[in-house]
């Protein structure tokens, strides 16, 4: 198991939450992630990029468009604003409203712990083991780690060539 403390490459990260490095470095650019601890080559990423990473896979479930999520990591809404919130704060599209209407009409097996909020989504992460082969996960729940992925992948590939007498 890594060290919390532990440092991730782009490259690492996008792998740990299942996204692209481009997608990473437009977060970036649009202000939803925050700067790399180092720069150029030496650029690494901490516990606080995949939390970060967390709360925007799970807000683009909700329906929240990138800026809204903006307004929320600024401190200028709440964490689940509603659609005239957002306008208050200046986000004129600030979420799909038709996503978040089908998300209305959501199990209530899916109530959260102290039944003050009912949970729409759970945010998903997604591995690309091979091509045509993802390992998805609930974030939150598990972590995926760079070395284990290579050694999954390993094991991935002894098994599935196998098969095929390689």
């Amino acid at each position: 198991m890594r060290h919390m403390l532990e440092r991730w490459t782009l490259s690492e990260l996008a792998t740990l939450a299942g996204v692209s490095t481009e997608t990473i470095k437009s977060f970036k650019k649009q202000g939803l992630l925050p700067p790399s601890l180092g720069n150029g080559r030496g650029a690494n990423y901490g516990r606080e990029h995949v939390e970060r990473l967390k709360k925007i896979g799970g807000y683009r479930q909700l329906g929240y468009t990138l800026g809204a999520m903006r307004a929320i990591f600024e401190n200028r809404v709440d964490h689940l604003p509603t659609p005239a919130e957002l306008r208050e704060a200046g986000v004129e599209r600030g979420a799909d409203f038709e996503k978040m209407a089908r998300s209305e009409t959501r199990s209530p097996l899916m109530a959260d712990p102290n039944n003050t909020r009912t949970s729409v989504a759970e945010a998903w992460g997604r591995v690309k083991l091979f091509p045509g082969l993802e390992l998805h996960y609930e974030l939150g729940r598990y972590e995926v780690y760079p070395q284990a992925v290579e050694e999954l992948r390993e094991a991935l590939r002894a098994i599935l060539c196998a098969g095929m007498g390689e």
